[in-house]
């Protein structure tokens, strides 16, 4: 991935080739201190282990606002599987007859009064 193009800015690969933004790329190389122009050639080979867990939880974090707000979606228009997820319980259909005791315990505390 990054060792095709040792040549390559390191600013154009994240906006570029990873699909970042231009300010979350600025503010990446800030926090490392390199500057806009600097190539993978001339720079440390940590930074390239760096740039990956900088691009990955980037990715993980838009997933999981991606989940979330498809599950809050499902709550909002008050379908099946929106209530299910808002009484936590199993959603796609699992047996709770005698599974997903886990599920059903965390619903029993919720509704017992304390």
């Amino acid at each position: 991935m990054i060792e095709e193009d040792k040549n390559l800015q390191i600013f154009k690969f994240l906006t570029k080739r990873s699909g970042i933004k231009s300010s979350t790329a600025k503010i990446f190389m800030t926090k490392t201190g390199l500057h806009e122009s600097a190539t993978f050639a001339n720079c440390d080979p940590n930074i390239k282990y760096t740039l990956k867990d900088f691009i990955n939880s980037l990715k993980l974090n838009l997933i999981t606002k991606k989940q979330s707000s498809n599950i809050r979606l499902l709550q909002q228009i008050r379908c099946y599987k929106g209530d299910r997820h808002k009484k936590g319980l199993p959603v796609n259909g699992q047996r709770t007859h005698t599974n997903s005791r886990t599920a059903k315990v965390k619903l029993w505390k919720k509704i017992k009064p304390a």
